[in-house]
């Protein structure tokens, strides 16, 4: 595993230091948003998203036994003054 320019990063804003043990590598979305649900929920548990979406959300939050919650947009007509 080759992490050398990953020891350390400094973000400007808030001065923040970042280790290699604080960042996780995934070779996509799809990867990552696997590692974040299998380590965050629990079953059971909600996840929201907004429509539209990626439909494999559902399959991803589904492997951890979550709900996924949709939120469908509302469309509101303004008539004109």
């Amino acid at each position: 595993m080759y992490v050398k320019p990953l020891q350390t990063i400094r973000i400007k804003n808030n001065q923040t230091h970042v280790s290699a043990k604080h960042i996780v590598m995934t070779v996509g979305a799809a990867g990552g948003l696997n590692v974040i649900l299998k380590t965050l929920l629990n079953p059971g548990e909600e996840v929201v998203t907004f429509a539209p979406y990626f439909t494999e959300y559902g399959h991803y939050v589904n492997n951890y036994d979550g709900n996924l919650i949709v939120f469908r947009q509302i469309q509101i007509l303004f008539s004109r003054i």
